[in-house]
């Protein structure tokens, strides 16, 4: 956890110098997308469906990438990126141009998102639920599908998990 932190504060490091130097506005100051060479493992398997996947969450998404590319590859669908937003909220990604940003450019057609883990101990499931739809909205209005990972919760969180998997059913996974 702490080596993936580092990556991803040292990638967001990197990109910030780079803009500054090219004497460029970020286009969003708030997420940093890891994109790197993935791995070069032979898979066998077929869908009916070819799905264009995108990984979008908060810093557990750094580590999620590989099963997600494994999945994906096992499968004969393509990760086409990851979108790692540190300490990210279910409200960033329902209020802010990130979510609408990286949809319109890549345009996937199955958005996992693992968002949640800076909520675990939120107690307003209200305002999360609302953020989740809105979300939702957002990803179906581009015409993808969404699927939810839960958040790794290191203690009893205070609802986010069941809040996320009743806004969500079958389209969630408790991790």
């Amino acid at each position: 956890m702490i080596f993936s932190t580092a990556l991803n504060d040292s990638i967001a490091d990197t990109l910030s110098n780079i803009y500054q130097l090219l004497n460029v506005v970020q286009p969003l100051e708030s997420a940093s997308m890891v994109m790197g060479e993935a791995p070069k493992t032979v898979f066998y398997g077929d869908t009916t469906k070819k799905e264009r996947v995108m990984l979008m969450g908060d810093s557990q998404c750094g580590g999620l990438r590989y099963p997600v590319y494994s999945y994906c590859a096992l499968n004969g669908h393509k990760l086409l990126a990851t979108v790692t937003w540190n300490s990210s909220t279910t409200k960033n990604w329902a209020y802010s141009d990130t979510l609408d940003y990286f949809l319109r450019e890549y345009k996937p057609t199955l958005v996992i998102m693992c968002v949640g883990l800076n909520e675990i101990l939120s107690s307003n499931m209200k305002s999360r639920k609302k953020y989740i739809q809105t979300i939702n909205t957002k990803i179906a209005a581009s015409g993808a599908k969404v699927f939810w990972l839960g958040p790794a919760a290191w203690v009893k969180d205070m609802g986010i998990i069941q809040t996320i998997k009743d806004v969500n059913g079958s389209m969630f996974f408790d991790a």
